[in-house]
């Protein structure tokens, strides 16, 4: 009966501890929001790698909230500032799986053969395989 009653208890005290973990996430979560609002102008009026960072956040936050069409305007906006290839193909391949999203399909096709750097290939025709099935 102790072993069990012990196991009880332990058992009790992860959930307790899980449960502190996910408000601890939510807190965060929030003050991100919160921190990434603060930031708004500034990425919209500054084209370097800050700005494209609140972008891809706000489209993250929006998809989160399933307001597609309004992460499919952060990530735009972000792959017009975005100078890096690498950077360019990580949004292109954000965007592609928004437009998927939306039923854009022909959009999202397009997006996904743009990208031609190594190991963003292979990711876009992966996704690209799984849009044909």
């Amino acid at each position: 009966m102790y072993a069990f009653a012990s196991y009880n208890a332990k058992k009790e005290k992860e959930i307790f501890l899980s449960m502190d973990e996910w408000n601890k996430i939510q807190f965060n979560l929030i003050k991100n929001i919160y921190e990434i609002k603060k930031y708004d102008k500034q990425a919209e009026e500054y084209e370097n790698i800050y700005s494209i960072l609140v972008l891809l956040g706000k489209a993250k936050i929006s998809v989160e909230q399933s307001n597609f069409k309004k992460s499919e305007f952060y990530l735009e906006n972000a792959l017009m500032k975005a100078k890096d290839e690498n950077l360019k193909s990580l949004i292109s391949l954000r965007l592609s799986k928004v437009m998927i999203q939306q039923k854009k399909i022909d959009k999202a096709i397009n997006i996904l053969n743009k990208i031609d750097q190594p190991g963003w290939k292979d990711l876009s025709l992966n996704i690209l395989n799984n849009i044909k099935k």
